[in-house]
């Protein structure tokens, strides 16, 4: 019954101590997780000849489809958010009084 608030990524989020314990235990690792597949697998940028020798070269360019800068910085908002939500909920639990 109890809702605590946590700062996460710039803003206040509002979940109740169960809610938060169940985002603690299997929901950051499972955000977390899904960014870390979202990879460019080190492929780069290269140059090729065709087989004739007075063909051009090509380019071969990767396209990402997502923005490494923000993968990121949502991995590590995923990974630190356990210790976040820890360290709230035990203040949470030293100052809020049992219900009846």
């Amino acid at each position: 019954m109890t809702e605590v608030n946590i700062h996460l990524d710039g803003k206040y989020v509002t979940k109740t101590i169960a809610e938060w314990v169940h985002r603690r235990r299997d929901l950051a690792k499972n955000e977390e997780s899904a960014w870390r597949k979202l990879t460019d697998k080190g492929h780069k940028e290269q140059y090729t000849t065709q087989l004739t020798p007075n063909s051009p070269q090509n380019v071969i360019k990767r396209r990402l489809y997502f923005d490494p800068i923000e993968r990121d910085k949502k991995i590590e908002l995923y990974r630190s958010e356990p210790s976040l939500i820890d360290a709230t909920l035990e203040i949470t639990n030293a100052v809020t009084d049992l219900l009846d």
